[in-house]
This record gives structure tokens, sequence and C-alpha cells, in this order.
């Protein structure tokens, strides 16, 4: 019996004795310590930094400890497993690992039963290229969403999928630990942020690269034609994060750079292209082109992500936060925003000693210095008009419709509706309906946001 063959009888083990299965870098970690790689090794294979490789091993010895009934270290992993009686831990029908390496052998003490099942093939190692990809020591929640993802990609085959939501509301974190759930359907599973705003060129070259074709050619259509063809070829997860950095600051939302309009050629192929793979593109902002795209039928999905629910107090568990009962009131004062929260909580445990109740007792919304930076920088990238009409919606003390607010605002009517518009492709408006009609409003942190950078 091989390693993988014996990370699968842990694997299921584990899920017999918790109902959850092993992640993919805690199977990483395992086969590369059963083949004597250091974590350095695992690391560099897996893609994953040394001291993520190392924190994960640390937490799956201790794993492995409860489930084996014994003290499970790297060093004697190997001797565990050889004297291991798995019959007798969980009536798996192997009772004993001899000589973990690898080519491992197996003791059979009992007898196999009948099985008329065609025999699994088991998916090798995807080829992992997530060196550029950021690193989260936590995740919290989010698991309506990646059950939706997942079904997505594996279910429905969902070639282009968009992630949508507001800076720091966890985009990149869901779409990395979805990698984690899911590695065994793919042949290379790939991360790439846009940050820098790259040419088409460039982020087709750097991706056509990891193929090792003969040559890569020079024009776009060309290098198109050649990525799908290995889109085809393989089943890949592909991970374009930041693309909203391809758009124009000061501009309504979705206006593509003059010389980044390329890129709707590359998602209109991937979209309407039969193949195998599945491209995840992450963006604080929508555009035009990917919803008519989902519009037309394509195998074109987006998902918008919200704030957290009873998930997000895990963040303030972690920082020992004290007054648990207020936390609920934290939670919904900072919309479940996990990166809102986290800043905040870093303030109470910094000027509070960590009590909730003294940080409350201001009876007034706080904008953290780190949230209100945060702020600035999505500020700085609305165009003018949408900048006029959040300056009066912070003024307003209700949510308004926008017949209501147009005679408020000097703007023409369309121009004034097509802000309005674009405010809502980067989810900074909050709307909603009631007896009297629509309305639009801002979310009480960003109006206390405003408030105290532009009307002091």
């Amino acid at each position: 019996m091989d390693i993988a063959q014996v990370v699968d009888l842990l694997d299921n083990l584990l899920f017999d004795k918790t109902g959850s299965h092993l992640d993919f870098i805690q199977k990483s970690v395992l086969e590369g310590t059963l083949q004597d790689q250091t974590y350095s090794e695992i690391a560099l294979k897996s893609g994953y930094s040394e001291s993520h490789v190392g924190d994960t091993a640390s937490d799956l010895w201790k794993l492995l400890s409860q489930l084996l009934g014994e003290k499970v270290r790297k060093a004697n992993v190997k001797g565990i497993l050889e004297k291991t009686n798995f019959n007798q831990v969980s009536g798996v029908i192997v009772s004993g690992i001899v000589g973990v390496t690898n080519n491992i052998s197996v003791c059979n003490k009992t007898n196999h039963p009948k099985n008329n099942s065609p025999p699994t093939q088991k998916i090798s190692s995807p080829k992992l290229h997530l060196n550029n990809a950021p690193k989260f020591p936590y995740f919290y929640g989010r698991n309506n969403e990646l059950s939706t993802l997942t079904d997505w990609l594996i279910n429905q085959q969902i070639r282009l999928i968009t992630i949508f939501g507001i800076s720091g509301i966890g985009k990149t974190a869901i779409a990395l630990h979805l990698i984690n759930q899911i590695p065994q359907h793919f042949d290379y599973i790939i991360y790439r942020s846009l940050y820098f705003s790259p040419s088409l060129t460039t982020t087709l070259t750097n991706l056509l690269q990891i193929f090792s074709p003969p040559e890569i050619p020079n024009d776009i259509e060309s290098q198109i034609n050649l990525f799908i063809d290995y889109l085809t070829q393989y089943q890949c997860l592909i991970i374009l994060d930041d693309i909203q950095n391809l758009f124009t600051s000061q501009k309504l939302a979705g206006t593509w750079q003059t010389d980044r309009t390329s890129y709707n050629l590359l998602f209109q192929a991937i979209a309407q292209s039969s193949h195998h793979s599945n491209i995840l593109l992450l963006s604080q902002e929508k555009w035009q082109e990917i919803q008519q795209l989902e519009k037309s039928n394509y195998p074109v999905k987006s998902l918008i992500l919200s704030g957290l629910d009873s998930d997000v107090t895990a963040i303030l568990d972690r920082q020992n936060l004290a007054d648990r009962e207020l936390w609920s009131q934290l939670i919904t004062l900072y919309q479940g925003h996990p990166l809102w929260l986290e800043l905040t909580a870093t303030l109470i445990l910094d000027l509070y000693a960590g009590n909730v109740s003294q940080f409350l007792e201001h009876n007034q919304l706080i904008v953290p210095e780190g949230v209100r930076s945060h702020l600035d920088r999505q500020w700085q990238k609305l165009a003018p008009t949408e900048q006029t009409i959040m300056l009066q919606l912070a003024q307003e003390t209700a949510p308004i419709s926008i017949s209501k607010i147009i005679p408020k605002i000097d703007m023409v009517a369309t121009e004034l509706i097509n802000s309005i518009s674009s405010l809502k492709m980067r989810f900074l408006l909050e709307t909603g309906t009631t007896e009297n009609g629509n309305f639009i409003n801002l979310t009480p942190i960003l109006k206390e946001y405003i408030k105290i950078s532009y009307h002091p």
C-alpha cells in the first residue's frame, strides 16, 4: 500500500470520529513526513510558507494524538503507524501498517468484504502555484458560501465564477480556503494577483509558462487560444485576484483602463469555450460585461460576500475580549465585517484592556484609524459624482428614495442615477423596499467615516 492509501486510511478514521476530513495542507504535511521530507521541503512542494506548514503540522500531531490515543510527533509518526491496530481503533479492515516508507506494506489480519463496485481512481496531487498567495492563519465561517462554490465548481461545472464584495470582506480568504476543500479535482491550482494592473500579455505569458509550451506566441488572440487549449487539456483552478485594479480610478465602477480592455476577450473566451477548468475572479466592484455574460446563460455565476454572522465571534474570542454578552452589539455596529472587527478588537484590547463595555460607553460609533485608512483608499477611487451622492446620504437621518434625493443634489438626473448604480456595483450602498417604495442608504460606519473625514 502506498503513502496516499495510508493517508486515506487516517482521513477515513478522522471522518468516522469527527465528521471532518483532513484538508489539503494537512495531507501534504502527513505525506511529506512519511517521505522523510523537512517542513521546508513540504512548504516548497505545497506552495505554502514554512511557518504555515509548521503551524499546520503542530495542530495535526495534536489531532492524531487524540485520534490514536498516543503522543504523536514528526519524529515518531512512522513508528506509531507501524504498530497501530486500525481494526481496534475504528473498525477499518486494516489492522497494522508495517514499514512506513514510500512503498508501505499492510498487514491484513482480517478478511476483506466483497466489493463489486469498480475501484475509485486516485487523482494525483495537483501542481500548486500559490507562492504569491497571501497567507490566512485564521478562517471564520462561510460554510454556506463554501458549499455554494463547491457545488458550482464540481457539480455544475461553472467555468467562470466571480466573487464580489467590499474591501476586506474576505474574498481572497474564502477562495484560498476553498482550495483545501477540493484539491483532488484539479491538475493545476494557480493563484495570481493583478494588484499592479499587469497587461493581459504579461498575465497570459505568466500563466502559459506554467504549462511549459514549446513557445509562447506574441499576439493576444493566439495567446488566448493557447491558454484555452491548456484549460481543455487539464483541469485547472485559476484564481485571479484584485480585478478592480484593472479599472480606472475616479470613474464609475467597472470603467476599464484604456489599455486593459483586452481582459474582456479573455473572460469571454473562458465563458464561451468548452473546457474542463474553472476560473475565479475576485473583485471589489462589478463590471457590465461580466453581468452580461451571466445573463446570457453562459456557465458564469457570481457570489457576493456580506458580513459574517455568529461565526465572527471567533475574531473577538481570539483577542480575548471581555463582556461576551455585548459582542453581538459590537458585531452589529461593524456589520460583521471581519477586517473592521479585527481592527476594532485590537483597539479595544490596546486601549480598554479588552473591556467591550467601556468601549461601548461612548454611545458613538468609533472608526479606528486602521478602518479609516482602509476606507480612505476606497473613497479615493470614487468618481466625483459618487462622492457627492455619498456626502448627501451621510447627512440623511433615514433611508431615502431616489426620487427624493434628486432635488437635493445639483446633478443631471441621468448622471445621478448612473452614479447611484455605480455605488451599488461597489457595494457601498444599502438598498431595500418599504411600503413607500425602494430606498437607498449608507451603513452607519460609512456615515461616521464621512462625518469625521469630510464634515468636521
